[in-house]
């Protein structure tokens, strides 16, 4: 039974040592340190009882320097205040350049706009009938009156159309002189009486 127990001793020895050169070579080449081969290292520790670690150990950092650091200068007394601040040294002003004339001179004329050769909207002119600028240049029609058709364009439902054009708005060559004509004692249906015999009785 001894002998049994140092054979399988010997030969979980040999296997945990084996498994520990594996992991070293991989970590080795890769650059590996995880949270489970440090686990498995452990392990192999507490197994083994041995001093050193399976894996090697990971490199720590530096320890941080505990010099001293300088007191900042809100802590100076006042008249030390100007003595910690770095004196640099500002740079020089550029001077820029000065216009050697100081007239204004007038902008470059440009060409201006460019759609003077598109603006086709025209589209009514004056009517020959009723003179509004009612006229349709391509349909040839007045909307207002509709000439060139013989009846006057004319509805009821356009009131205030019927009294701008109603009689009396327009040049009216013979009914104008009509009103005046009977306010001065013109008679219409008689004869007129002979110039002779109103001169005979007189």
């Amino acid at each position: 039974q001894g002998s049994d127990r140092l054979c399988a001793r010997l030969c979980e020895a040999a296997w945990a040592s084996w498994f520990v050169s594996v992991l070293d070579l991989t970590f080795q080449d890769h650059h590996l340190h995880t949270s489970r081969a440090i686990l498995a290292g452990a392990r192999c520790r507490q197994r083994l009882g041995r001093q050193k670690s399976c894996l090697q150990t990971p490199l720590k950092r530096p320890p941080r320097a505990t010099a001293a650091l300088p007191r900042r200068p809100s802590a100076l007394p006042k008249h030390a205040r100007s003595l910690a601040r770095p004196q640099t040294p500002r740079a020089a002003p550029i001077p820029l350049p000065l216009p050697s004339r100081l007239t204004l001179e007038p902008l470059a004329q440009t060409k201006g706009t460019s759609s003077f050769g598109k603006r086709h909207s025209k589209t009514h002119t004056t009517c020959r009938r009723c003179g509004k600028v009612s006229f349709h240049l391509q349909k040839k029609v007045c909307a207002s009156c509709g000439y060139p058709g013989a009846k006057m364009r004319r509805f009821n439902w356009s009131e205030k159309a019927l009294r701008r054009r109603t009689n009396g708005t327009g040049r009216m060559r013979h009914m104008r002189h009509m009103p005046r004509r009977f306010k001065n004692g013109f008679r219409e249906g008689t004869q007129a009486k002979a110039a002779k015999s109103v001169a005979a009785s007189a």
